[in-house]
């Protein structure tokens, strides 16, 4: 039996099955990382993510570690690859042949990286150019292995970062990141040990991986499950309401000065508190209230605009976000021009924001010409279109060391204003600034 065979047999991630005739992800990694690997995976497991890794997926009959790699990869279920990227995979022949094969797929399946260098200054580019020379690779297939890692990284630009230590911080961002790319958590199966398995488990996790969170909503019995949502086209449409501005909140319902204090004071500390999201009041508040909220305002006329809201899928969000969609620009936060109020990450501010989405472009284009296309765009409606008194400047600031996603809102933002937590203007403002957005955004809509 060869090294990486019982290597597989001796880690095993105890019933953490991949479920192969559903999409999934294929985990690429260097056992010498494992014990960071497997603490993110097991958490990703948790939260329903389908995921093939190779010490919970060898048939116990596999002779060949790699054939069963292989098959998993080349699966026409397999859509996504998550590479761990190190100083120990930069320098792995058998990732070499996984990245080499998942480049072969390419569009087909998407390549999301991950940087867990144990050194804080080191990164793929520092690795290349500084430590490359001090390493003996011995055959051709390890020199090449280095440069299509390189080449690789070129291409693929959706690249969740995280330092080995901050796990948490990185599946939040990672999770948004799948989100934003329509990968999303499914129920997984209840762990099996394998009765055949050819050798005990001496690394299995302590605990079993729990089911996603089962959607209910405010009022709803316990474990009872949402009908399917009408799609918005088939909705009726209701009457559009009148544009007028009140500062007081209609009856039955919060005002927009209400929810913004509310997620100002409670989102953080829930979040550092850990609360799971899973059956959590905020979670509906963003999903169910909030969208209700803009349309009770009296501004927001529901057969042109989208309303929705966001405080995170699987886990909190570093940015939530309340948006207004214009149905014939777009309804989504990954593409087009849309209003969104976006909270900092460190729930001190508020941004009333004309924004754009980032998500297509660089799936599209890559990160770095994603950003450039945005920065153009940014300047563009900036020339093009009045900010009515709006900042149209680059000083939005979400927070440090932001997550992809939400990076990517604060690199969007064309107009903006900023509401400080303790410092919130009244009913009427609020209103006032919304109008005045939504007389920009009917701006951009009409020239663009």
């Amino acid at each position: 039996m060869d090294d990486g065979l019982q290597y597989i047999r001796k880690n095993a991630l105890k019933g953490c099955k991949c479920r192969m005739d559903e999409p999934f992800m294929f985990v690429s990694y260097s056992h010498d990382d494992k014990e960071i690997v497997q603490d993110w995976f097991l958490q990703l497991y948790r939260l329903g993510y389908n995921l093939w890794i190779d010490v919970a997926n060898l048939p116990h009959n596999q002779q060949s570690w790699e054939d069963a790699a292989e098959d998993a990869l080349l699966s026409s279920s397999c859509i996504r690859l998550l590479f761990f990227r190190s100083e120990n995979s930069m320098k792995s022949v058998n990732i070499y042949e996984e990245l080499s094969k998942a480049n072969a797929r390419l569009p087909k399946l998407d390549i999301t990286i991950i940087d867990i260098w144990r050194e804080p200054e080191v990164n793929a580019s520092n690795f290349l150019n500084s430590f490359l020379p001090k390493i003996q690779v011995a055959d051709e297939a390890g020199k090449a292995s280095l440069r299509t890692q390189r080449d690789i990284s070129r291409k693929i630009f959706r690249i969740a970062s995280a330092e080995a230590n901050a796990v948490q911080d990185g599946i939040a961002g990672l999770v948004e990141v799948f989100q934003d790319v329509d990968f999303h958590p499914t129920q997984p199966a209840q762990p099996q040990a394998d009765p055949a398995a050819a050798a005990p488990v001496t690394e299995a996790p302590t605990a079993e991986p729990a089911p996603p969170p089962v959607k209910r909503g405010r009022g709803r019995p316990a474990g009872s499950k949402n009908k399917p949502k009408t799609p918005a086209a088939e909705r009726p449409a209701p009457a559009a309401p009148a544009p007028v501005i009140s500062a007081t909140a209609p009856e039955g319902g919060a005002s927009l000065l209400e929810v913004f204090d509310k997620v100002l004071e409670e989102f953080v500390p829930l979040k550092t508190r850990q609360e799971p999201i899973k059956g959590h009041p905020m979670y509906y508040y963003f999903q169910d209230e909030i969208p209700q909220v803009l349309l009770r305002t009296g501004l927001v006329d529901a057969q042109r605009y989208h309303t929705a809201a966001s405080a995170g899928k699987g886990m909190w969000s570093a940015v939530p976000w309340i948006g207004i969609f214009d149905r014939q620009i777009t309804t989504s936060a990954q593409r087009g021009v849309y209003i969104v109020y976006l909270f900092s990450a460190d729930g001190e501010s508020l941004y009333l924001t004309l924004n754009q989405g980032c998500t297509d472009l660089t799936r599209e284009y890559g990160g770095r010409e994603a950003n450039r296309m945005m920065k153009e765009n940014t300047v563009r409606v900036r020339a093009t279109v009045d900010a009515r008194g709006f900042a149209a400047d680059d000083g939005a600031v979400l927070g440090e060391h932001l997550p992809p996603l939400a990076q990517g809102y604060q690199n969007g933002v064309i107009f903006y204003k900023r509401y400080h937590k303790h410092a919130l203007p009244g009913e009427e403002e609020l209103r006032l600034d919304l109008s005045r957005m939504l007389q920009i955004y009917q701006d951009y809509a009409a020239r663009f």
